[in-house]
């Protein structure tokens, strides 16, 4: 009698067309002794893997199945197949020690005749793989007495690279002693999709403070579109597998330092990664990044506000709020003296508003005076002098002249 034994092994499946998240992949049936000999073929399998390890691993699990009784930890470690086929759409992870099962059922054999050229069945449609990766194959029949050994490992067959994926928003590394005007950026980067993250580019929206108009443009950060932050420019940093997974990135981060910020100012970041293919999207805005607040800017001269703030024995000094560099402005310090060389200086500490009277002075007579701000971080620069302003103007305000009473 003639023994029936599974079918005979096939040849290793080549490739037919690389997509982007897709293989298309032939593969050519046994011989007609090797399958109608061994009762007809009636479905294949095909696995793929990243890396022949993985596949290599699945046999050995097969075996073990196949020559002892059941084995409960290698029914556990052997990759099943995944119903209604290969996994689909995006892949969280890329995972090298997996592997991917399918099964489809064997196409009719069309009636041989004298003209007929060999069989050559429809190519495999393999969805749903990592953009820019490599993948390795193999392909077996199955007939009512069993399958055939799995075919020899198929070469590596690449997906086309694109652009890197949109990366997960700008967060600011914590802040630094002296970071009034400037902020160390975090990009963690993308899936490359197959191909090395070369760049980045980033865009700003501010700067904004609570007290101030706020602006809602996005400008380019570096001078020139040419020029692109690269990993020479950044610390790189290596994420643990928790951080990588909750920002939905990879497990490497560039640390940037975004110098020339202003002091107390809110920031919003946006990232683009680029490789060999293109750009990847913008990423979603980062949260407000804030730089460390710093003493007010200097006040400009105190000045005349109005003409009914002269008298002959009092004046009323006016000046602006400077800008208060992201910290209130708690008071004002005012330093006045009647000497243009600047001596016989009086002070007057803690003055809440931007005016203030003094009273008992002499008629006609040149005062000059300086003021400066304070907030929380300290006291700013006091104001300039210019003896040689009109009077009211640059810190140089007189009194009236005293009217003669009546004879």
């Amino acid at each position: 009698f003639l023994q029936l034994e599974p079918p005979a092994r096939m040849a290793a499946p080549q490739l037919v067309e690389s997509e982007v998240t897709s293989l298309l992949v032939s593969y050519t049936p046994p011989g007609n002794l090797g399958s109608c000999m061994a009762g007809g073929v009636i479905e294949y399998e095909m696995r793929y893997s990243r890396t022949p390890a993985a596949m290599h691993e699945d046999s050995r699990m097969e075996q073990r199945l196949l020559s002892g009784p059941a084995d409960a930890a290698a029914t556990e470690l052997l990759q099943p197949y995944a119903p209604p086929g290969p996994h689909r759409g995006s892949v969280v992870a890329d995972d090298l020690r997996r592997v991917w099962k399918m099964r489809w059922k064997a196409p009719p054999i069309p009636a041989p005749t004298a003209k007929s050229q060999p069989h050559s069945p429809p190519p495999v449609l393999v969805p749903g793989l990592l953009t820019g990766r490599t993948y390795f194959f193999q392909v077996r029949p199955v007939s009512d007495f069993g399958a055939a050994p799995w075919s020899d490992l198929s070469e590596a067959f690449e997906t086309k690279p694109s652009p890197p994926k949109k990366p997960p928003p700008v967060t600011a590394v914590a802040a630094e002693a002296d970071s009034c005007y400037f902020a160390k950026l975090r990009f963690v980067l993308p899936d490359p999709c197959g191909r090395k993250v070369t760049g980045c580019r980033i865009r700003y929206m501010g700067p904004n403070w609570k007290n101030r108009p706020q602006t809602s443009e996005w400008k380019e950060y570096a001078q020139s579109e040419l020029d692109m932050i690269e990993a020479e420019d950044c610390e790189v940093v290596r994420l643990t597998a928790e951080e990588a997974v909750a920002v939905q990135g990879t497990r490497t981060a560039w640390h940037y330092m975004a110098m020339g910020l202003q002091a107390g100012a809110a920031y919003r970041f946006v990232v683009r990664c680029y490789n060999d293919v293109g750009p990847s999207e913008w990423s979603d805005p980062s949260e407000d990044i804030v730089t460390l607040p710093t003493t007010p800017n200097q006040c400009e001269p105190p000045f005349l506000a109005d003409e009914a703030d002269a008298d002959s024995s009092w004046l009323r000094v006016s000046w602006r709020e400077p800008h208060d560099n992201g910290a209130d402005i708690t008071h004002y310090t005012l330093l006045w003296t009647t000497n243009p060389r600047w001596q016989g200086v009086k002070q007057i500490d803690d003055i809440p508003g931007t005016s203030h009277v003094l009273e008992n002075l002499a008629p006609n007579l040149k005062h000059y005076f300086k003021v400066f701000a304070w907030n929380a971080l300290g006291a700013g620069r006091e104001s300039e002098l210019d003896p040689r302003s009109a009077c009211g103007k640059g810190g140089v305000i007189s009194t009236r002249a005293r009217v003669p009473g009546p004879p």
